[in-house]
């Protein structure tokens, strides 16, 4: 049986997005979400690979994810982000080619909604762009196909737990981060125990890697504090991803990716661990601005 394509979203439809408003906002956010659902089947037994922003029973599974987004992109800024035809888990687990190909759908969604985000929530003045994993992979794309008038409005973008390969760094629009308050810049880093714990879906190839507690792209390790003690950060040079040592993964798990990602590997956390270093970069990198 042929799976199921769920209708495309409305985006002038305020029940296809998160909004978060503040007063006296210094930017607006256009977050894209992480990977929140499972395959799933309609009730004739057609299966499904993408979300579908009319199921509101899976709509509770972003409820985590988005709050912890708002909360550190959102505390001096308008948020939105919009519900899309995101790959489900089970794609990724497939394999990337299998990932890659149902991804183009979610694609077609995330750069309607930006679209609209610019014409209708933006359409002047600064924003930042934000995603974790396979949104993360929405935001870069984003930023590649971006026109210089629109790019030049973009504070950064955190592009956080996926990879910026060399074929991404062909394009001009894509400057990886420096330091802590360069403008207009990409933002990306991968967390793991040592390097064996690398999961190649969000790392392979990647090129790209700032450290998020001292925002320095060498060795310089640098310190978190934990549950009493301190946990280690630093760049590995060559694999381009950050050591992270004195963690414990911070509890976070899907079971039904045990095997596929290592234990070592703390994508998971990718937003928990570095909240108050990326809460900081945020104000700074406005304010510079």
């Amino acid at each position: 049986m042929k799976s199921y394509v769920p209708e495309p979203p409305d985006y002038d439809d305020a029940s296809s997005w998160y909004v978060s408003l503040v007063e006296n906002r210094k930017a607006a956010v256009f977050y894209v979400t992480p990977t929140c659902v499972f395959d799933w089947k309609r009730p004739d037994g057609q299966l499904c690979h993408h979300y579908d922003v009319r199921g509101e029973v899976q709509k509770k599974n972003f409820d985590w994810s988005l709050s912890l987004a708002d909360e550190i992109f959102g505390r001096e800024c308008d948020f939105y982000a919009p519900y899309y035809r995101q790959v489900t888990l089970d794609s990724w687990m497939d394999g990337e080619e299998v990932a890659e190909e149902r991804f183009s759908l979610a694609m077609e969604d995330v750069q309607a909604a930006f679209r609209h985000f610019l014409t209708e929530d933006c359409p002047e003045g600064d924003f930042v762009l934000a995603g974790f994993s396979q949104g993360a992979k929405a935001v870069l794309e984003l930023v590649e196909a971006m026109e210089a008038p629109i790019l030049e409005r973009m504070i950064a973008a955190y592009v956080i737990g996926y990879k910026v390969t060399e074929e991404d760094l062909s394009s001009p629009n894509v400057r990886p981060a420096q330091g802590e308050m360069d403008h207009g810049v990409v933002i990306a880093y991968n967390s793991v125990r040592t390097l064996e714990d690398s999961w190649p879906a969000v790392s392979e190839g990647n090129e790209v890697c700032i450290n998020p507690v001292n925002w320095k792209t060498d060795t310089t390790a640098a310190w978190l504090p934990y549950k009493g003690g301190q946990v280690r950060v630093r760049v590995h040079p060559a694999a381009k991803v950050l050591e992270v040592s004195g963690y414990d993964g911070g509890g976070f798990s899907i079971k039904a990716m045990e095997g596929n990602i290592p234990s070592g590997n703390y994508h998971l956390s990718e937003l928990t661990l570095y909240k108050a270093c990326l809460q900081e970069n945020m104000k700074k990198r406005m304010d510079r601005k």
